[in-house]
């Protein structure tokens, strides 16, 4: 897992505790200071192929 991995997973981890539903990739976007959200994309995708996230397609919520 990559620096910038682990602060993705963190946010989301802490934003599931505290607001009881997943971030949205906007809200990802801004927490990781990124202007595209390609790259916010694929970082979900690969903590999800490492098993570190539960992502349902389709959904602005989806990560579990």
């Amino acid at each position: 897992m990559t620096p910038r991995q682990r602060d993705l997973l963190y946010f989301i981890q802490t934003h599931l505790r505290k607001h009881q539903v997943a971030p949205t990739y906007s809200e990802m976007a801004a927490a990781l200071g990124l202007s595209s959200r390609g790259s916010l994309v694929r970082m979900v995708g690969e903590l999800a192929e490492q098993g570190h996230l539960t992502v349902a397609p389709r959904k602005s919520r989806g990560i579990a």
